[in-house]
């Protein structure tokens, strides 16, 4: 079988990633030749390496180079000539734009089942509502990150054509001494509380989709909550878009754009994800396969890490992320008790594996139907 991957670019956000390491994870099964296409090229460290593992994996990976808008035009076509080239037996796509300019090179490709794998509760606006709508008619299968997102999905009548596949992660364990050695880049104490948030503080659909605004206006206010904050991920906006009285705290500690999470994962004792909007986070799957407690927002992309190692917020509220990020803090020993208990449970659930052999009945299944 021969599977072309799709997505807008490499980078550090979670669907780029998830696509690259199902593409790696699919090129492991024998028989299997796997191609992953970008249309933006690799974006940051994480991006370049995740083009790395591409090539330790076996992927053959086609980057257009097309970061401005004018050369877009033509990406229809760049792909149906790709898609002649290697001649795949199915083609899997991530991402609102890339969906888009598959479902426009489709016609010149007729008889290959395309698959699309839907990574949030929310559209980009710059397609109109009508060209969403045909690409969910479009595609021989779509499918949903988690349940969440098919529940939520914009058409109702529509919701019934998704299945659900729970994105997973690659199950690894960190290096020892990579707690020791994280906290004594940045000057935190052993014996200091980390907290740890990932991803990027760049707005995205038309707001802040995991509210680092609210985290930093939630310290803020609570001054004397004694804790380390690591921010994980792209800041390059943190003086244009947030307030400076509340970013400017001596207890926040802003990495940037790190080529791998796991080292501070297990540097922290809590994850924080009090999301406004999600499909299923990976860096809180990641943080949960670790053993992490994690303090999550209430919307519904949340429900699957709901227990006692888990503290919830409304969704929008600083009074209450203020209310659970102090329970957490004063109640960690037991909130880690119980996150270790629930562990492997998260490892079985959601790693990688389970998932990709999720997709490949997926796409036997769809390849059958097109020999009928």
């Amino acid at each position: 079988m021969t599977i072309l991957y799709a997505v807008n670019s490499l980078c550090s956000g979670g669907a780029e990633a998830f696509a690259a390491r199902l593409a790696c994870e699919m090129a492991r099964k024998p028989g299997t030749e796997v191609h992953l296409a970008v249309y933006a090229g690799i974006g940051d460290s994480r991006g370049a390496a995740l083009a790395g593992e591409l090539k330790a994996g076996g992927v053959t990976f086609h980057d257009f180079g097309l970061h401005r808008n004018p050369g877009k035009i033509f990406l229809p076509l760049r792909y149906a000539a790709l898609i002649r080239r290697i001649r795949p037996d199915l083609v899997h796509t991530h991402l609102d734009q890339t969906d888009f300019f598959l479902r426009a090179a489709r016609p010149l490709c007729p008889d290959i089942p395309f698959v699309r794998t839907l990574h949030s509760v929310r559209f980009i606006a710059a397609l109109p509502r009508f060209v969403h709508r045909n690409m969910a008619l479009s595609f021989d299968a779509s499918v949903a990150c988690s349940e969440f997102v098919r529940q939520r999905f914009a058409f109702p009548d529509l919701r019934p054509r998704l299945s659900v596949i729970p994105n997973g992660i690659r199950i690894e364990e960190p290096e020892p001494g990579s707690r020791q050695t994280v906290r004594k880049r940045f000057g935190i104490d052993d014996k200091e509380t980390v907290l740890l948030m990932a991803g990027s503080l760049l707005p995205r659909l038309g707001g802040f989709p995991k509210a680092h605004d609210l985290v930093f206006r939630a310290l803020h206010e609570l001054p004397g909550l004694s804790c380390r904050l690591l921010f994980a991920g792209d800041a390059s906006n943190l003086c244009r878009d947030y307030a400076p009285e509340h970013v400017r705290d001596s207890r926040f500690i802003f990495t940037g754009i790190v080529p791998d999470l796991l080292p501070f994962l297990s540097a922290a004792d809590l994850m924080l994800a009090p999301s406004r909007f999600e499909g299923l986070p990976l860096t809180a799957l990641e943080g949960a396969c670790q053993g992490l407690p994690l303090v999550c927002s209430d919307i519904g992309a949340f429900d699957p890490f709901r227990g006692t190692g888990t503290r919830i917020c409304r969704a929008g509220s600083v009074e209450s992320l203020k209310s659970e990020l102090a329970c957490a803090v004063s109640h960690l020993p037991e909130l880690k008790t119980e996150a270790c208990k629930k562990r492997e449970w998260y490892r079985q659930t959601f790693s990688l594996t389970a998932t990709a052999e999720r997709y490949l009945r997926l796409y036997e299944r769809l390849l059958t139907l097109k020999k009928k």
